[in-house]
């Protein structure tokens, strides 16, 4: 976590641990720009009718796909890479290109991976890895073969 930063903060709904990204948890990550007054109590009662003041109003209480859009936006800046997308970024990057780079599904970009590390890799985790790929912004195909990446080695 980022110093001068607070996240994740519970959303709208009630939240356990974190979850990774596209979960069903939501959170609202908030940058913190002062100290936080910890002396101030929340009056919890009050806060509660205001809420179900609210929601008897008809005010809505759930997000919709364009709020979703948003918060997943806002939050980008304080999504950490997994030790995992780290290892990739140093040595892969998107292809710029058709022309360049090679079509990889996961298990071959792991198996390149485990090469230039120590650390065990989890080929059981694959499908993840291909989810943490669609997130990088990696441009994709689905062939026979299972979901292929557009990638580029770095020498």
């Amino acid at each position: 976590m980022c110093r001068g930063r607070a996240g994740p903060a519970p959303g709208p709904f009630p939240c356990g641990r974190r979850h990774p990204p596209g979960a069903s948890r939501r959170f609202i990550c908030i940058e913190v720009t002062g100290p936080i007054h910890t002396n101030v109590t929340i009056n919890y009662r009050q806060l509660y009718a205001q809420a179900m003041d609210a929601i008897a109003k008809g005010e809505r209480y759930w997000l919709d796909d364009s709020d979703e859009a948003i918060l997943k936006q806002t939050n980008r800046e304080f999504e950490q890479p997994t030790p995992l997308e780290q290892l990739f970024l140093c040595h892969f990057h998107p292809a710029e290109n058709e022309e360049e780079g090679d079509w990889m599904t996961p298990m071959e970009i792991l198996s390149f991976l485990q090469t230039k590390t120590k650390d065990r890799l989890s080929i059981n985790k694959v499908a993840l890895f291909g989810r943490a790929l669609h997130k990088l912004g990696i441009s994709s195909r689905r062939k026979t073969r299972g979901t292929e990446y557009h990638v580029v080695k770095k020498e």
